[in-house]
């Protein structure tokens, strides 16, 4: 028998798996300067439906916590950046702004693919 079992394992994995995508990503982060991938009303976007799907789905069915929080994600992922792009063309009279609007427009599906990537790990979970 192995001292901890797999749920130990698990944890183990998950946690180096963990702190593996948080450096990779701060590393990325860090190239191009952190304040311009900060939008708080686009984290709102993805983060907030995405934490109460999640936490839905651990009261109701852990298998499909995966599953419910990545389509979640993504769909209000593309909801943001559909609202961000609207936002964005409706003021083309200035074309500097426009391209920031489109940059920042495109941060929620970035959002969305950050919380997918931490919670790849659960699918694989036995």
């Amino acid at each position: 028998m192995v001292i901890g079992g797999n749920g130990m394992k698990f944890k183990y994995f998950y946690c180096i798996y963990v702190l593996a995508v948080l450096y990779v990503v701060s590393t990325l982060l860090a190239l191009a300067g952190v304040e311009i991938y900060v939008d708080v009303t686009s984290f709102v976007t993805v983060f907030l439906p995405s934490l109460l799907v999640g936490v839905g789905s651990v009261l109701y069915s852990k298998d499909k916590l995966f599953s419910s929080v990545s389509i979640t994600a993504l769909v209000s992922g593309l909801f943001g950046v559909i609202a961000g792009t609207i936002a964005t063309f409706s003021n083309v009279f200035d074309s500097q702004a426009t391209f920031a609007g489109v940059a920042v427009s495109l941060l929620p599906i970035l959002y969305a693919l950050f919380i997918i990537l931490l919670i790849i790990p659960t699918s694989l979970r036995k």
